[in-house]
């Protein structure tokens, strides 16, 4: 070996490391936080989709309960409506709620918020259930 080849392993690490593990490691780091901020969005939207068709056919305050507890378990943003899924009064209480999420990556594709969206309704009878 010549005296002048030793170290060029070192610099072939260096490049390696820099330029194709690390950026991997920070794309799964992003997507870590991109799947936390969609379950916590989903859960929100769960949370107040229930909350609010327990207290149906009153939709105002279906809806103020739908925001309060979406805003109790993370929601940064919510749309909350009130609809029929027959004639009648209404029975069904549709939920989006969004959360924010940290991004690393600047170069992927990922939006700031996600978002998740939940539907609940209450039968004649008083019982409430999750329809998506």
């Amino acid at each position: 070996m010549k005296r002048n080849e030793h170290g060029q392993l070192l610099v072939l690490e260096v490049l390696v490391l820099g330029f194709i593990v690390m950026p991997m490691f920070g794309l799964v780091i992003q997507l870590g936080f991109v799947y936390a901020a969609r379950q916590q969005a989903q859960n929100s939207a769960d949370a107040a989709a229930l909350a609010g068709a327990s207290l149906l056919p009153d939709s105002n305050r279906a809806i103020d309960e739908a925001t309060k507890y979406a805003v109790l378990n993370g929601a940064d943003h919510i749309t909350v409506n009130i609809g029929p899924v027959t004639t009648g009064p209404p029975h069904t209480v549709n939920v989006v709620a969004y959360r924010k999420t940290l991004v690393l990556v600047r170069f992927l594709p990922v939006s700031a918020y996600m978002n998740a969206s939940a539907t609940a309704t209450r039968d004649d009878g008083g019982h409430v259930r999750l329809i998506e």
